[in-house]
């Protein structure tokens, strides 16, 4: 019986350790639970959805603050305390559409398979997926921009897009050929 000691000091909840631990398990819980019956997504989507846009949030920040000090230097007038970005509003609209059309999609597949349309659960999978791979992709290329703004050019982008237009077109002459 000396061997399973360990329990008793694992499940002690008058240590402060345990009951941090079971707070942090409990809010990560539910906010997984959350992401997956409110978004359809696992929270490591869901968490690197809201990376990439508060990377992209970041990124024009920073690319506004830098086209200010560059105006300002242009103009030859004092850099102001505080720069105009436009689209740092259009960001929290843009997080709240996404999480819309995420919550739509996954709840309109849902409905329908409640109302016994099974044959749709595939289709309406590869519409949600869509959306947020359309989603990802966007983001990606936001930050892509962001970082061309501030002087940084990288690449990957511009051969996915690349990569995209030949399969294009591929796709297009193999659907010519067959008709």
């Amino acid at each position: 019986m000396e061997h399973y000691t360990f329990l008793f000091r694992l499940f002690d909840l008058s240590k402060p350790e345990t009951q941090n631990s079971i707070s942090i398990s409990i809010i990560v819980g539910s906010f997984a639970s959350f992401c997956n019956d409110f978004f359809g997504i696992s929270i490591t989507l869901f968490v690197f959805l809201c990376l990439i846009m508060v990377t992209d949030f970041r990124t024009g920040l920073l690319a506004s603050k830098l086209e200010e000090k560059n105006k300002a230097k242009k103009e030859n007038r004092p850099v102001g305390k505080y720069y105009n970005s436009k689209k740092g509003l259009q960001w929290v609209f843009k997080l709240g559409s996404y999480l819309i059309f995420l919550s739509l999609s996954f709840n309109l597949r849902k409905e329908i398979i409640s109302n016994g349309m099974d044959f749709l659960d595939i289709p309406m999978k590869l519409m949600h997926y869509t959306i947020l791979i359309h989603i990802f992709l966007w983001e990606t290329v936001s930050v892509d921009e962001n970082f061309e703004r501030l002087g940084y050019s990288f690449r990957i982008l511009k051969l996915f897009r690349w990569f995209l237009e030949i399969l294009q077109l591929k796709t297009k002459k193999q659907i010519e050929n067959e008709a």
